[in-house]
């Protein structure tokens, strides 16, 4: 294997036009929203373009009774709002969703939201750092003091309607006899699921691929190599490369 293919098939957690993290939240994560298009904004003195923010949330696992914050359960005037957010009331107007193993939620830019304890998630996004905290339940930072909260700014991107949540998608036999689910799908990623079971073949001429085992283990083969996976292995595959993958296994695949 030369050194640019070692490289080219290195395991990675981020891609270049989209971002792909996984996390478990021990506690309630920072309730926030992401920024919408044509919000302008600066952090850190630096200046930011505007971007659409959308995430992918799929749940790998989770403790018994976890929720997930998604969107507001009623709309709210702009008023209501802003003091909702000024007295750290947010919560109150918030949509607590029951989330278990396999469940998928898109969340769109300006849709407040958050990761409850005991939840761990794959998550998809578009490549976009703009994250506005809305509360943070009084935890301290690293330097002993509470961390920044984005109040205002928050406030000009939520989304003041209700978010409703997708039903539970069905999965489908794909062209190879396995099991696919389409988990999102908008003009900045796709995401699907598959329950592999035996030999798949993956190609894309147009976008990089990534994939990521959720469960079990495979085999990942291209130009005479292997590449050995297990859960937790996250391979980015690049656009024009033929990749044929071998074994029991549930995979997360992602593009753009």
């Amino acid at each position: 294997m030369s050194g640019i293919q070692r490289r080219i098939f290195k395991v990675v957690s981020v891609v270049l036009l989209f971002a792909l993290a996984c996390g478990i939240a021990y506690m309630p994560m920072n309730i926030n929203a992401q920024a919408q298009q044509q919000i302008v904004f600066k952090k850190n003195e630096n200046s930011y373009d505007s971007y659409i923010n959308k995430y992918k949330n799929a749940i790998l696992d989770c403790i018994p009774d976890a929720k997930l914050i998604y969107g507001l359960k009623r709309e709210v005037s702009a008023e209501e709002l802003k003091s909702y957010i000024e007295e750290d009331r947010i919560t109150e107007i918030c949509n607590f969703v029951p989330v278990h193993k396999g469940d998928a939620f898109f969340i769109p830019s300006g849709t407040i939201h958050a990761i409850g304890e005991g939840i761990l998630i794959a998550e998809v996004q578009q490549n976009s750092n703009i994250t506005y905290r809305v509360s943070d339940y009084g935890r301290l930072g690293a330097d002993g003091k509470p961390r920044a909260l984005h109040k205002q700014k928050a406030f000009e991107v939520i989304s003041r309607e209700p978010t409703p949540v997708a039903e539970k998608i069905n999965a489908v036999i794909n062209s190879s006899g396995m099991k696919e689910r389409q988990l999102a799908s908008c003009k900045y990623f796709n995401v699907k699921s598959i329950s592999l079971d035996g030999e798949y073949e993956l190609f894309d001429d147009n976008s990089f691929v990534s994939v990521l085992v959720l469960e079990g283990e495979c085999e990942l083969k291209y130009n005479g190599n292997a590449l050995k996976l297990k859960k937790g292995s996250s391979v980015f595959v690049p656009a024009g490369i033929k990749v044929h993958i071998s074994g029991k296994a549930e995979l997360l695949i992602s593009c753009v």
